[in-house]
């Protein structure tokens, strides 16, 4: 667990906010510096994406590789843009989300994704990733059942252009 100080609340200054308990349980705790916002860009076009640009947001999300293509491709002249793929890799798409700067949904349920890519050959750049769990073993939720993760985080440290980051 992570928690967010964002060090205004009357209860975080009383000692009872979430992040005050995390730090007395010895867990991270993240300044509201630290967090990031992350624009999800399902269905919008690329001159929406331009206008959130021009307003400052940086991190976009997208749910479908059909549509973050070529809004990847009309932004190329935009400097600064960093996409997160946040949505179900299907098999046949799976080496394109590896040109993603994070992938949030990896889970055993889902297509693995490619042992290597010609982006990881040639630039020899890593995406991070974050590994879905279902903690409460709900059918309904996607994510590892937690017993799973050992054996999942072996599978994954062969994809020399994946790194784990939660």
């Amino acid at each position: 667990m992570v928690a967010v100080d964002g060090g205004s609340s009357e209860r975080a200054s009383r000692g009872g906010g979430r992040a005050d308990r995390a730090r007395r349980a010895g867990a991270p705790v993240a300044r509201v510096s630290d967090v990031r916002l992350v624009g999800v860009t399902k269905g919008k076009d690329a001159a929406v994406i331009r206008a959130a640009v021009a307003a400052g947001l940086t991190v976009f999300g997208e749910n479908y590789v059909q549509e973050w293509a070529p809004n990847g491709r009309a932004l190329a002249d935009v400097g600064g843009i960093e996409w997160h793929f946040i949505g179900r890799i299907q098999r046949n798409k799976a080496a394109a989300v590896a040109e993603a700067s994070l992938v949030h949904s990896l889970a055993g349920s889902r297509a693995s994704p490619p042992r290597s890519t010609p982006r990881a050959r040639v630039a020899a750049r890593q995406s991070g990733a974050l590994v879905q769990i279902n903690l409460d073993d709900e059918a309904s939720k996607d994510g590892l059942a937690p017993a799973t993760l050992p054996q999942f985080l072996a599978v994954l440290r062969a994809y020399a252009w994946l790194r784990v980051e939660g």
